[in-house]
């Protein structure tokens, strides 16, 4: 609650909150009904932008791949070296276990009981020491990310 509430205002003080506010956008604009100034703007901007260019103009980018160099062309390619970790947590193998695990778990971390948030798929049998059980429905389940990180006594990035 605020102190000043029900209290008068002085003129002097009415003025200087005046002052405090201009170019701060006022409230009334944001009620439901209101009109935004641009409503409709936007293909008249697109028109008038696309009227620049002639017909059959080309842009100077088309068909350049240099945005982009994939694979073997790229100047920090190693041969194809992606560690068996990293392609196999990047399958669609391991984002169907994640899923499996949270819905068999609720979305709920295991520990603490809290639903929703970051969660984590934990795997119970190391995921490197037991390969044959990476994907295992029986072999993980679910955590936030504070009790996964109490867990392996590490914190996360908050992203």
């Amino acid at each position: 609650m605020h102190g000043n509430k029900g209290k008068k205002l002085s003129k002097e003080h009415k003025k200087k909150l005046s002052e405090s506010h201009k170019g701060i956008i006022p409230k009334i604009l944001f009620l439901k009904g209101h009109i935004p100034w641009n409503k409709n703007k936007k293909n008249e901007y697109s028109l008038k932008h696309n009227k620049q260019f002639k017909k059959d103009h080309i842009p100077w980018n088309k068909g350049k791949e240099f945005l982009q160099i994939k694979g073997e062309n790229n100047p920090k390619w190693k041969g194809g070296i992606t560690p068996e970790n990293i392609k196999s947590r990047q399958s669609l193998e391991y984002a169907i276990w994640r899923m499996e695990i949270f819905k068999k778990d609720n979305f709920t971390c295991r520990f603490c009981k809290k639903r929703g948030g970051k969660l984590v798929a934990h795997h119970l049998q190391s995921f490197s020491e037991f390969p044959e059980l990476r994907f295992s429905v029986d072999n993980g389940i679910t955590l936030c990310r504070s009790c996964h990180s109490k867990l392996h006594n590490t914190k996360f990035k908050k992203i």
